[in-house]
């Protein structure tokens, strides 16, 4: 009656249902349909690309799924997160088990990135919690040191010689000379108050010692501090450079007698600043805490013939010493006009009242060297007037009646340089 072939009828393993289309066979012998295959009940191995039930499946760190056999051919646990991953993708790397052993263990990239770093001289990836600095315990117990100075981990063999402590070559030989360091010697800032406006202050003065009461490096033992730092400088007869992080002026008004207690000591001691052919007193001031307009006004101040007068007797400088490491000679307004816009001076000269090349700083360069306490707070005070005044006038009013206006309406301010200027007649 039938004259074509009528399909077969089979069972899933699967549903149970009685089926007539294509079957599916898994690695573990069951007929299914399919359904069952596209079902949550089963999937293919990510490694072989079998069919399995899902009791046989097993998932991994990368979120694919393996059978059992892959699983223990291929695969291995992270020893950190427990995950199973490729074997291939594991990084060998070495901890401490509990009883203090070392012992390799295989990690994953992720654990391996946030947990392990790899030692500078054995290349071992270790756990953080058995590193020192760079290096795995190991290696520092077997051939390293903590400098006592900078902190830094090193190689015995860039041991410096000193007989004070345990040092690396550069701060041995810091120690040796008081803790002077080399005229590149550049270290991270440590800022020191709040500054509402931004504005920062940081001074370089050079001292000789002319008494040679003490050494050099006896002297910078005492001056060195949290706040302050000594470097060579190669324009110094026999003497060094002092420089302090940046301060806020707020944070200055409270603790300049810091300052001031080292001015006393050197004094005491034999140093001079003032009374030399080779000192100066360098400011820093923040960049960022000027806008153009008020850039080119500060400017104005200091470079504008009919301001000259007022720069030279605050600078304390004879004019000759002014214009070889400070001058305020040689800009027009146009160029103070570009130079403010492009916020450093497009002529590229460092020896200039002020000395936009850095990148971050306005350096002025007026003032002479000097170890007087009073001096020293005019100098700092003088750029504090400097900033405000040329922050709240018009161009056009810059000029020494309105600067010295200025002062006399803020002296309790800017007490000693009220005083310096009524003392010079400015």
């Amino acid at each position: 009656m039938f004259d074509h072939i009528l399909p077969e009828i089979w069972e899933c393993d699967g549903c149970g249902e009685m089926q007539a289309g294509e079957q599916f066979t898994t690695e573990e012998g069951e007929v299914i349909c399919q359904d069952c295959a596209n079902s949550t009940d089963y999937g293919r191995c990510a490694d072989c690309a079998d069919l399995h039930s899902v009791d046989n499946l097993t998932g991994t760190a990368g979120g694919d799924t393996v059978c059992d056999d892959c699983l223990q051919n291929n695969y291995a646990h992270c020893e950190e997160c427990e995950e199973w991953c490729p074997v291939s993708d594991l990084t060998t790397a070495q901890t401490r088990n509990p009883r203090g052993r070392w012992t390799e263990v295989g990690v994953c990239d992720d654990c391996r990135d946030r947990h392990y770093y790899r030692c500078q001289d054995c290349d071992t990836w270790t756990h953080g919690d058995f590193m020192s600095g760079d290096r795995c315990d190991s290696c520092y117990e077997d051939h390293c040191f903590t400098c006592d100075e900078c902190g830094g981990t090193f190689h015995v063999d860039e041991m410096g010689n000193s007989s004070e402590g345990c040092y690396c070559e550069d701060c041995a030989q810091r120690q040796d000379n008081g803790g002077i360091n080399d005229y590149s010697y550049r270290p991270d800032p440590e800022f020191y108050g709040v500054s509402p406006d931004r504005l920062y202050f940081g001074f370089e003065l050079e001292v000789e010692n002319v008494a040679k009461k003490i050494t050099n490096a006896e002297a910078a033992k005492r001056v060195v501090g949290d706040e302050t730092y000594c470097k060579h400088d190669g324009s110094l007869k026999d003497g060094f450079e002092i420089v302090s992080h940046p301060f806020s002026w707020e944070w200055y008004k409270e603790n300049g007698e810091l300052f001031d207690e080292i001015l006393d000591y050197l004094t005491k001691n034999g140093f001079r600043s003032h009374d030399t052919t080779t000192c100066g007193m360098h400011v820093h001031l923040s960049k960022q805490a000027f806008t153009t307009p008020h850039l080119l006004r500060f400017l104005h101040l200091f470079y504008l013939d009919e301001n000259r007068p007022l720069i030279v007797k605050i600078s304390q400088r004879e004019p000759d010493y002014l214009d070889r490491w400070g001058t305020t000679k040689g800009k027009d307004k146009k160029m103070l006009e570009e130079d403010a816009k492009q916020g450093r001076q497009t002529d590229g000269h460092r020896y200039t009242a002020v000395n936009m090349l850095n990148s971050e700083t306005v350096e002025v360069r007026v003032f002479r060297g000097t170890l007087n306490k009073d001096r020293f707070r005019k100098n700092l005070e003088f750029l504090r007037a400097a900033y405000l005044f040329t922050g709240a006038c018009d161009l056009d009013e810059v000029n020494i009646d309105n600067f010295r206006g200025f002062v006399a309406q803020n002296q309790a301010e800017f007490p000693n340089l009220a005083a310096f200027m009524a003392d010079k007649g400015i």
